[in-house]
């Protein structure tokens, strides 16, 4: 039989994080913001209210926007959760559900309408055929083709080959026609975080969430 966390352990790591109890003693209930994801959605680091960072494990999670479910791939960086599961490790929850908190209503719904906008914001999700189109995974999975051909960063020219599936991308340029836009700029936020996130962390704790994450 696997060791139980004694009770006095959970209510003291669950005071320090911000976490609530729930109807078991390592059940948890966090609220905070999602500071890192990886590029299959299935695992979180999570600012608490508090200021602590969490692992959060969301391999069968359910995901939800108030009543609605939401896809996992629409999570960004900076976006208010709250996380209800089981707490597995001291800094370690495995998630049953993660909501989207309110707040971030209107970013979503900006982003459901992409054709208002010069800028958008998606996951990376295949290269077409040894070419510099690929397409992008938009909010409600929703797909686009984008043509990357003239596209750059802060570095200069972006190749659609160092791509990888499920990077998070931010994009300006314009729209050739309803389902293909052409960029200009190319940044890519997979492994950054909002400045309400960055906290200075110990090179070992930076090198757990990095292995933990698996980038």
């Amino acid at each position: 039989m696997a060791a139980r966390i004694p009770l006095a352990l959970v209510l003291f790591i669950m005071a320090s994080t911000g976490a609530l109890a729930g109807p078991s003693d390592d059940a948890v209930r966090i609220d905070g913001r999602a500071c890192r994801i990886n590029r299959s959605v299935d695992r979180l680091i999570v600012m608490t209210d508090s200021g602590d960072r969490l692992r959060i494990v969301a391999e069968s999670t359910h995901f939800t926007f108030g009543r609605e479910r939401f896809e996992p791939a629409d999570l960004r960086p900076g976006d208010p959760v709250r996380v209800a599961g089981r707490l597995k490790k001291k800094d370690i929850v495995e998630a049953d559900t993660v909501r989207v908190r309110p707040d971030v209503a209107d970013a979503v719904w900006e982003a459901l309408f992409p054709s208002k906008s010069q800028s958008l914001v998606g996951r990376f999700a295949v290269r077409e055929a040894q070419s510099e189109f690929f397409s992008l995974n938009l909010p409600g999975m929703n797909y686009i083709r984008v043509d990357a051909k003239g596209a750059y960063d802060g570095s200069g020219r972006v190749r659609v080959s160092s791509l990888k599936s499920g990077d998070l991308l931010e994009m300006r340029g314009e729209w050739v026609r309803d389902d293909l836009f052409r960029a200009s700029y190319i940044d890519i936020q997979t492994d950054n975080e909002p400045a309400s996130c960055k906290v200075k962390l110990s090179a070992d704790k930076a090198a757990a969430e990095q292995l933990f994450l698996g980038q």
